[in-house]
């Protein structure tokens, strides 16, 4: 069985021009995630892995993740956890992306080198030390077979 993901993008300039985008997106499956991030407490921001999907970069067709952090934006990295010094990605924003071309934007290496490995797990990271994070997220997919 088919679901369809309806989805609009839409952006105004105050005062100007603005540009709106609706579509749908047939998948055969969708996982819908909600996380808690907690807050800092101590020297280190908090990390909380989130299992996004099991499928292979092909498979992907929609990733849509948001986040109420009632204070300082997250950071997250895609497939493995930070290391010492290093920096993640930023989620100041929500961020959208359809289309098996914008998904692989968060491919990781697989072991020859090679930008071919689906985003699978998201490690987000709250640096925050007053406010808890939810993060939400919602995937479409074609359907993993057992």
């Amino acid at each position: 069985m088919f679901e369809t993901i309806n989805w609009t993008v839409q952006s105004q300039v105050a005062g100007g021009p603005g540009i709106t985008k609706s579509n749908s997106r047939t998948v055969g499956a969708y996982d819908k995630i909600t996380a808690v991030i907690p807050k800092q407490v101590g020297a280190s921001p908090t990390e909380v892995d989130v299992d996004v999907q099991p499928g292979d970069l092909t498979e992907l067709k929609l990733l849509f993740v948001s986040a109420d952090t009632g204070g300082l934006p997250l950071t997250y990295s895609v497939n493995a956890p930070l290391t010492a010094g290093e920096a993640g990605i930023t989620l100041d924003a929500p961020l959208m992306l359809i289309g098996e071309g914008a998904v692989s934007l968060l491919a990781t290496a697989d072991s020859k080198g090679n930008n071919t490995v689906a985003p699978q797990t998201l490690y987000f990271y709250n640096a925050d030390t007053k406010n808890d994070a939810v993060v939400q997220i919602l995937v479409g997919r074609q359907a993993v077979a057992p």
